[in-house]
């Protein structure tokens, strides 16, 4: 639906040039924040263990190719590195 400019005027819409400047007022507003999935994955180990220390601690926060998520413990892998180590 098209608005004219009689009626973007009385609403107090204001049409100007862009330009980078500081703003030092306050402005609040509302809106949503959505995560694009396409960027998200899902991590499953193949073993039984538990999560000692966390690396990255918050929901959503960007990592790096190759940088650790967690420290894991598995009394499986322990047992089986040990039998290995031995034979």
């Amino acid at each position: 639906m098209p608005i004219s400019s009689q009626q973007l005027q009385r609403i107090g819409v204001r049409i100007g040039e862009v330009r980078r400047k500081s703003v030092s007022d306050v402005i609040r507003t509302t809106g949503s924040v959505a995560v694009d999935e396409r960027g998200l994955a899902y991590v499953q180990v193949r073993f039984a263990g538990y999560i000692q220390k966390v690396f990255v601690d918050s929901t959503y926060q960007y990592v790096r190719k190759g940088q650790p998520l967690f420290t894991i413990y598995s009394p499986e892998i322990l047992s089986t590195e040990r039998e290995f180590q031995l034979a």
